[in-house]
């Protein structure tokens, strides 16, 4: 999403983008390391490069989730060039961080209130999320769904779909980590040994860790599933796209502690496909329940399998989930409409 912003056309901003880049893989998200320490003041000097350069006047920056060693940049990186600029514009990807002050030490909580409040505007994903905006005392706050390209018209051609009409695709696409839900996911299929023959299970993604994934490949050979559950790894491109194109329902129970938006739910919707999750963050802002798809709880396995159970046995169901899904996507998640509220935005500013 960074990347489309950066790309977008604009009427009348130009763009200078510095790349935070602190992690190539994700288990390095959130661990000290000690080349991210030093390319903490490469970013630093690039800002101030970019910034004297141009005579740029607003600076926009995406603030860290709720986890100590991104925050820590974070004070490092806005205390050393906040006050460069005339005004500071702050997205929040991920969420919460204005909920981690009260865990880190109080003498820290002075550099945390400086690097962090009272920035001229703060984006936030979806009315549910955290108030991160409110809580470290923006001037203004804005509310800005994300968008994304209709790759389901664009490739229909390229990407056929495939399907047997005697069993029942389930699709999850995400990191393969606890929080979003998968080992969730595996249990409640578990619960299904009576149609477990009509359902296939296919999770896209890389694994967190191999720990992990030897734990997920262990449940899975445990409960009996192992014929109608399938690790496919990462998944680019058209790749990815078949993969949408071939299934019937999207499950993705998360509870992810950074979670805001999901954009592999706009991603399914624009499939037609109906979405199970959960009552987390911003979620319900963009699936409705009983109508666009089923939520539940967090970490409820006998509700995930009862949702998973009503989608699989009724066609009806997942078809007309399906179509309001994608209606949902093109009124309120395109490309365009995304691209329209951001120069509006920026424009604003």
């Amino acid at each position: 999403m960074i990347e489309k912003i950066i790309n977008m056309k604009y009427d009348s901003i130009k763009i200078y983008h510095v790349r935070m880049f602190f992690s190539s893989e994700f288990d390095e998200v959130g661990k000290f390391k000690f080349k991210k320490v030093f390319h903490i003041f490469y970013i630093i000097a690039m800002i101030y490069y970019y910034r004297f350069k141009h005579n740029i006047k607003v600076l926009y920056y995406p603030p860290a989730g709720p986890n100590l060693i991104p925050v820590l940049r974070d004070i490092i990186i806005l205390n050393s060039v906040r006050f460069l600029f005339e005004k500071t514009i702050f997205h929040f990807h991920a969420g919460g961080v204005s909920e981690y002050r009260t865990q880190i030490p109080s003498l820290l909580r002075i550099l945390f209130d400086k690097a962090y409040n009272g920035v001229s505007v703060a984006i936030r994903l979806s009315h549910l999320n955290p108030e991160d905006g409110r809580k470290l005392k923006a001037i203004r706050e804005e509310i800005i769904p994300l968008g994304i390209e209709d790759s389901y018209l664009s490739l229909k051609e390229t990407v056929k779909k495939v399907k047997n009409q005697d069993v029942i695709t389930i699709l999850f696409v995400g990191v393969v980590m606890y929080q979003k839900g998968v080992e969730d996911l595996i249990r409640a299929v578990g619960l299904l040994q009576d149609i477990k023959e009509k359902i296939k299970v296919r999770i896209v993604g890389k694994a967190e860790s191999l720990a992990f994934q030897n734990k997920l490949l262990q449940l899975v050979n445990d409960l009996n599933i192992d014929r109608c559950v399938e690790f496919c790894g990462v998944k680019t491109g058209n790749d990815k796209w078949q993969e949408y194109a071939n299934a019937d329902i999207f499950c993705f129970p998360t509870f992810f502690e950074c979670e805001t938006f999901g954009v592999v739910l706009l991603e399914a919707m624009s499939y037609k496909l109906p979405v199970i999750s959960t009552y987390w963050r911003g979620v319900p802002s963009i699936v409705s329940d009983e109508e666009t798809g089923l939520l539940v709880p967090i970490n409820d396995i006998e509700k995930l399998s009862y949702a998973i159970r009503k989608l699989v046995i009724d066609e009806k169901a997942r078809s007309s989930m399906g179509i309001r899904g994608r209606q949902r996507f093109l009124e309120f998640y395109t490309d365009e409409i995304f691209s329209k509220n951001m120069n509006n935005l920026f424009n604003s500013i």
